[in-house]
């Protein structure tokens, strides 16, 4: 039942792959849940804030949970809207808000990380600069983790076995 669930949760959060091209990117449903998040929290604060009177220790603690929630769905909009990636049979092309953009060529892959805690892969260029965090909620896995169990170099698995399942389960 867990898994039904999770997967009815995740497929509506990813939606069905509707990807022009080769790219990576949220789901216009998860886009719209985190402006949806965003939005209720600030409605939330200002209705609140033009209530009744607030006392000046009530209006702090207000105004100071509310810019913990704002930064959290923020970051998920910024996060949502701002990451973006493409691929080819040559590499993958990383652009996100929180880093410079990069490419790494498939041949250049030094191996691939499945980090159980942050449910992510992680592609590790040969001279191990910047890594590259592939969440399982993007949108268009199915071509990538094709592509990506074809082009990448076999020795990028030796040692990380769960990396390569979650790959073939993405597939």
């Amino acid at each position: 039942m867990e898994k039904l669930l999770a997967g009815w949760i995740l497929g509506g959060l990813c939606g069905p792959p509707q990807v022009a091209g080769r790219r990576l990117h949220y789901s216009q449903m998860a886009r719209g849940f985190a402006a949806l998040s965003l939005l209720i929290v600030a409605g939330i604060t200002v209705l609140t804030l033009r209530g009744r009177p607030l006392a000046v220790r009530e209006v702090r603690w207000l105004v100071g949970t509310a810019a913990v929630f704002v930064a959290l769905g923020a970051s998920m909009v910024v996060e949502f809207f701002g990451v973006k990636h493409e691929y080819d049979d040559a590499g993958i092309t990383y652009r996100s808000p929180w880093s410079t953009t990069r490419r790494i060529a498939w041949a250049e892959v030094a191996k691939i990380e499945w980090r159980p805690m942050l449910k992510w892969l992680d592609i590790v260029p040969l001279d191990d600069s910047k890594r590259l965090h592939l969440h399982p909620m993007l949108g268009g896995l199915l071509p990538f983790a094709k592509l990506a169990l074809q082009q990448v170099p076999s020795h990028a698995w030796a040692d990380q076995p769960e990396a390569y399942i979650a790959l073939r389960l993405m597939a």
